[in-house]
């Protein structure tokens, strides 16, 4: 069976009989270059008052008529360079740019309308002597980007050509009206003159409309560039000032749009670079940083790291508030250590607010760091966030341009590109330097509600600098345009489908013409590109960067954004096709791996929004759906939405082929419903995914500690550790180091040989902040029992400082609560109170109020203070049940409302906490609430309890220290002498 035949034109699957494209209409037969989508210029006439006018004439007269008029009019447009597109009843339609494109297309195509009316003109003389009659027409002209086709008429596509034919409706009689793109292509070179906007069938708003005339001035040059010689002296005298002085200094520079604020950038930078000591890093924010927010922290942790600093490889990726707090952290050591700092960052109202938040770093004791902010007012940019000053210590705004600095930046750029317009030089060489004229024609877009990356001008004079260019070198182009200065010249292989030596040759080319590294270039190219292309080339582009991701996670949002843009160009394009098939799959994945790296750096709120958007785009594949689902599932429960990980469970009960999958959401509904489903040990022994098991090691030990077994619960702890170093990091990942920390501390584990692994655990995750801080909590106490108190002390506040610093709230409440067991370790009771207390605090904000509680009773059992406001009803741990025994001994010794104590009920309510210790697995977890009976059997005056307690504390201290030669029991750091 014949293959289908693909559409050189569009790209369309075809059943292979077929002659013409059933979607664009194209030969299927004839070698041709495919379409092309350009930018175009349509013009509209008709004549005013046909109907009427057909009426008094015989059909045979009025078809000469219409012959004359057809050879004025068409006859005047194919002169200017247009090409006639069609003749609908008594209307020409011609296109300008169609077969090769021009700077002048519009300006051709006005004055190609203006030529139609003189050479009417001169024809109504002849028809008003023979029939009395004098033609009237109207012209509409739009601008913009159609798919041209290799047919005789009808050959372009697009919504200019209707934009075109409802402008020309509106024009008055023997008038041309222009849209919008056509006004700011050609107000330079003829008389423009707004009009009411035209109310238009099939458009959302009214368009904007201009009349033009070929008399008269042309309309005044608009914006303005940059008078930079005052405000660089001012700049370069308060940045210096700024950096000799500790602390963040923030200059912001403003103005409107395209006002020349990058360029005070670039030689603010070209001087900074050439001052010794000082390290100055350039940045310049995009329009997508808000979704994106890790791209420009990681710019600037890169830049800061140096030419020399490895890629980030590995499998521990840091969350936005991590790299704030780390980027944060850098900037301070470097300019204290190393000298000034200065960040220069361009399009500043575009940055995230984690970004911002670099501005408002807490106190430290870092050098001197200025932030220099470039971007546009509130007013002339909706998309951004420019309101305020941005904290700015000064702002400065940008002068208009003399006459001699533009003369001067044309220069620079004049070189070889022929400019209709000397305001066109600016964003030819910048696109996002903010060049006053299209910016200013981005922002008249826009009012037209027209979304467009490229100003016309920029789109006209680069599209006829690209239009030469061989198809292949225009598609490597557009295949750059595509990456958005991801993709390399080195990876366009992968890319742009093309042989090695076609490759090789469209590059040579593309040098040859100065538009290797012209990005301004390659995003006119890519806005050309047709649909079918697209979706191919951000497939191609997600498929590479997935592969790089094992070596650089940080490129998995790239990828992820580029895999969602294939996949949307696909489904408009074919929807039913196997390339969409193909394309939301891989969009589908590309979100599951985001939303497990984000699991991983516990953003479990974003991994919930990426798992809702793959779910949407997984269709019928149900392995994929349950992977989906195992993420989603688990990242509710962390966010504290467990019935509705319940709801998601039970929809995907019934779907089949993904075992580890499915053995993940059961592990989450045994987590949730706290009691563990019958199916989970069978399904267990079929699993071959180390996570999963690793999942369920971690469970078992979670009960077991739960049930006072710390031995076991290390024991599993570790082996739940083993499975997930051979896989990698994934759903459980944090648990895991985060308890089996915990249980070195609390379990059997000698604690030079409990410490030296912690500290191993520690090191491994480095790259992870947050996590980072967990495991140094547990580390800080094995640290103060291996005698070392000042060291313990300062472990324990640098944890408390990460999660204070980046407003990880539960992390701060637990940080709180091992510095409370720090200082108990240390004898410092007072101050373990005010640890416990301060904890109890944060938990009770948070709404964890039986931690609070256990907090509060704690605190209560250390110095015999304030007692708890209520006391915890259910007794659902040791902990719970000891704490109640020891609470109720000192209020029993203590008596309440001026009662005298009652010593037999203390002593009982003491052994009864003992027995429940006794039972505890683990001398490390016993340590803490024996240390706590000790101290109450001291307050009550019972010395013959006090002995045995303090017999138990010592024989719990012996076992620990015996694999590691035992050691002086530390009665005296514990605070229990004379107990």
């Amino acid at each position: 069976m014949t293959a289908d035949l693909t559409c050189g034109s569009c790209h369309a699957a075809n059943p292979s009989m077929a002659m013409f494209c059933m979607y664009c209409g194209g030969s299927l037969t004839q070698v041709r270059e495919p379409s092309r989508l350009r930018l175009v210029t349509v013009v509209f006439c008709d004549i005013s008052g046909s109907t009427q006018l057909a009426q008094r004439f015989d059909p045979q007269v009025w078809h000469g008529i219409l012959e004359a008029y057809f050879a004025e009019v068409g006859g005047a447009l194919t002169a200017a360079g247009g090409r006639l597109e069609k003749f609908i009843g008594d209307a020409v339609v011609g296109v300008f740019g169609a077969d090769l494109a021009g700077e002048d297309d519009a300006v051709r195509a006005v004055e190609g309308a203006f030529a139609g009316l003189e050479r009417l003109a001169t024809r109504n003389a002849e028809l008003l002597a023979r029939y009395g009659l004098r033609l009237s027409v109207r012209y509409g002209i739009a601008s913009g980007r159609a798919v041209t086709t290799d047919r005789e008429s009808s050959f372009a596509i697009g919504t200019v050509m209707n934009r075109a034919a409802r402008l020309q409706g509106a024009a008055p009689v023997d008038g041309v009206v222009v849209d919008v793109r056509t006004w700011l292509l050609v107000r330079d070179r003829v008389r423009c003159e707004a009009v009411p906007p035209v109310a238009a069938k099939g458009f959302d708003r009214p368009l904007r409309a201009w009349v033009t005339t070929p008399r008269g001035a042309a309309d005044e040059t608009q914006g303005a560039f940059v008078n930079q010689t005052d405000l660089m002296g001012r700049l370069r005298r308060d940045v210096r000032a700024a950096t000799g002085r500790d602390g963040v200094t923030v200059l912001a520079l403003r103005g409107g749009m395209g006002s020349g604020k990058s360029r005070v950038l670039d030689r603010l930078a070209d001087e900074l670079a050439r001052r010794p000591g000082l390290r100055t890093v350039r940045l310049a924010c995009r329009p997508d940083d808000r979704e994106h927010e890790a791209a420009r922290l990681e710019q600037l942790r890169r830049e800061l790291a140096g030419p020399r600093a490895p890629r980030r490889g590995g499998s521990a990726v840091p969350s936005v508030r991590e790299l704030v707090w780390r980027v944060g952290g850098t900037l301070a050591a470097l300019s204290r250590d190393e000298g000034p700092v200065v960040v220069l960052v361009d399009d500043f109202p575009y940055a995230s607010p984690a970004f911002r938040e670099l501005l408002r770093p807490p106190p430290g004791d870092g050098g001197p760091r200025v932030f220099v902010l470039a971007g546009r007012d509130a007013a002339d940019d909706e998309g951004a966030e420019g309101e305020g000053d941005w904290g700015a210590d000064r702002t400065y705004r940008v002068p208009p341009l003399t006459d001699a600095d533009a003369q001067t930046l044309l220069e620079v750029v004049g070189g070889d590109i022929a400019l209709h317009s000397a305001m066109t030089a600016e964003p030819l060489v910048r696109r996002g330097g903010g060049n006053p004229l299209f910016l200013e024609q981005l922002a008249a877009l826009a009012g037209d509600g027209i979304v467009d990356e490229i100003a016309p001008s920029a789109e006209a004079a680069l599209g006829a600098r690209i239009e030469p260019l061989s198809a292949s070198a225009r598609h490597v182009l557009a295949c750059l345009g595509a990456g958005e200065r991801a993709v390399a010249p080195g990876d366009l292989d992968a890319v742009c489908d093309l042989r090695e030596a076609e490759l090789d040759a469209a590059l040579e080319e593309l040098d040859a013409a100065g538009l290797i590294g012209n990005h301004v270039a390659a995003e006119v190219a890519y806005a050309q590109m047709v649909l079918g292309d697209r979706a191919k080339v951000h497939v191609a582009i997600a498929e590479g960067m997935l592969r790089a991701v094992q070596d650089d996670p940080t490129v998995l949002d790239l990828a992820v954004l580029h895999a969602v843009r294939g996949q949307g160009f696909w489904r408009e394009f074919d929807p039913v096709s196997a390339g969409a098939r193909a394309a939301g799959e891989l969009a589908a994945r590309s979100l599951v791996a985001a939303a497990r790296q984000a699991i991983a750096r516990s953003e479990v709120a974003r991994a919930v929004e990426l798992c809702g958007r793959a779910r949407e785009l997984a269709g019928a594949d149900e392995a994929l759906t349950l992977e989906i689902a195992a993420l989603d599932t688990y990242a509710l429960v962390a966010t504290g939405r467990p019935d509705e990980a319940l709801e998601r469970i039970a929809a995907v009960s019934g779907l089949r082929g993904n075992v580890s999958a499915a053995f993940h959401l059961l592990v989450t509904e045994t987590v949730v419903r706290d009691r563990e489903s019958p199916r989970l040990r069978a399904l267990a022994r079929t699993v071959d995914d180390p996570t999963a098991l690793a999942r369920l090691d971690t469970w078992d030990g979670l009960r077991a500690a739960r049930a006072g077994d710390y031995r076991r619960a290390e024991e599993l702890l570790e082996s739940a550790y083993g499975r997930m170093r051979r896989f990698g990091m994934g759903l459980g990942t944090a648990e895991i180091y985060g308890n089996l920390s915990l249980f070195l501390v609390y379990g059997d584990t000698p604690v030079a040989g409990a410490l030296e692994r912690c500290l191993a655990l520690r090191e491994e995750v480095s790259d992870a902040p947050l996590l980072h801080a967990v495991v140094s909590c547990s580390a800080a106490m094995l640290v103060q029992l291996s005698g070392d108190a000042e060291g313990a002390r300062a472990m324990a506040a640098e944890a408390y400082a990460v999660f204070d610093g980046m407003g990880h709230e539960p992390g701060r409440a637990g940080a709180l609560e091992f510095g409370g067991q720090v200082a108990e370790l240390a004898g410092d009771l007072p101050g373990a109170a005010r640890f416990a207390r301060a904890a109890g605090a944060v938990y009770e904000a948070l709404g964890a109020d039986r931690t609070a509680v256990l907090c509060a009773m704690r605190a209560y059992v250390l110095d015999g203070g304030e007692p708890p406001r209520r006391l915890l009803d259910a007794e659902d741990s040791w902990e719970t049940r000891v704490l109640r025994h020891q609470y109720a001994a000192l209020t029993a010794h203590d008596g309440g409302g001026g009662e005298s104590g009652d010593a037999e009920e203390a002593g009982r309510r003491l052994d009864l906490a003992l027995e429940e210790i006794g039972r505890i697995r683990g001398d490390g977890v016993r340590l803490l609430p024996l240390l706590g009976c000790l101290r109450i059997a001291g307050r009550i005056g019972d010395e013959v309890r006090s002995r045995r307690v303090r017999r138990a504390v010592e024989e719990a201290w012996r076992r620990r220290e015996a694999g590691s030669g035992g050691g002086r029991f530390p009665g005296d750091r514990w605070g229990t002498r004379g107990a």
